[in-house]
């Protein structure tokens, strides 16, 4: 075994007793807006996007400005492997924090009734400053025997870098389908915690170093006609002050933009008046036809 493998199967030590501080800090139903990427994606090199064929996912993102909430926010990446499991790498902040943190975990049973939650890492390093540029990914390496699953999530602007090695469920390449790759998931809707957000922005998503530009979909957990693999947040309504777009080929701004009450009272100045000459109207070409 390499000294890389055992000091990434060690990293999953410190965090194996906090599963129930992060059930307890996660409780509610989150809300997510995130991308959904099916098999046949474009990619930067002519190509198109097999995931089954594919071991190897990075998403590269600037992480909202955001120094305090009342409630748990994840920028979280997922990818479904060919066995079923769910692996996901987060940044994200809770209650009482002024930074962001790595949170990794697996997700079992996903389509049964049994559906279990795995935690690997909880408020681990790296704990990037909010509006940092971070690279997320989810990789696996045919090492010995038992080929595992890592997560991975690398700040930009310090260079640190933690690797964790997260499960081997026996498969080296993610499973064929839609996957939401990417997401901005909450378990608050308090306007004031994103006002002063900026941009969430979506640099790249790679797949075994190649670029997606684009074929993916947006998903809030309310996109019935589609087959995703797997669906982030727990299917609250999305806030109307947050809304996704897309810039370039590749890119994505989640962006908060509050709600204009002022613009609604002024589209009803002029319906209200349109209203009063339509009934005023039904009315005249009643008594005619009496």
């Amino acid at each position: 075994m390499s000294l890389f493998f055992l000091l990434a199967l060690l990293a999953l030590l410190p965090y194996a007793s906090c599963s129930d501080e992060w059930e307890r800090n996660v409780s509610g139903r989150p809300w997510a807006l995130g991308l959904t990427l099916p098999d046949g994606c474009y990619l930067d090199d002519g190509g198109v996007l097999s995931w089954s064929s594919s071991r190897n996912l990075t998403v590269v993102v600037t992480i909202p400005n955001i120094n305090y909430t009342d409630n748990t926010i994840y920028v979280i990446v997922s990818a479904m492997t060919l066995s079923g499991t769910v692996i996901q790498v987060a940044a994200g902040i809770e209650p009482g924090q002024n930074h962001w943190s790595t949170y990794v975990m697996y997700v079992t049973g996903i389509y049964g009734s049994r559906k279990e939650y795995h935690l690997v890492a909880y408020r681990a390093a790296p704990h990037p400053a909010p509006g940092s540029r971070l690279s997320l990914s989810i990789y696996s390496i045919v090492q010995g025997p038992h080929p595992t699953w890592f997560g991975e999530l690398y700040y930009h602007s310090t260079g640190d870098r933690e690797v964790f090695a997260v499960v081997a469920d026996g498969s080296t390449s993610f499973r064929a389908g839609g996957h939401e790759v990417i997401a901005l998931e909450s378990y608050t809707s308090n306007e004031e915690v994103f006002a002063g957000m900026g941009s969430m922005i979506l640099h790249g998503i790679f797949v075994d170093g190649r670029r997606v530009v684009g074929g993916w979909y947006v998903d809030d957990g309310q996109v019935f006609y589609r087959e995703s693999l797997f669906v982030v947040g727990g299917g609250a309504p999305v806030p109307s002050f947050i809304s996704i777009s897309f810039p370039r080929n590749g890119e994505a701004l989640w962006t908060y933009s509050p709600v204009s009450w002022e613009a609604s009272n002024g589209v009803a100045l002029y319906l209200v008046p349109l209203l009063v000459l339509a009934i005023s109207i039904i009315i005249l070409v009643a008594a005619k036809i009496r």
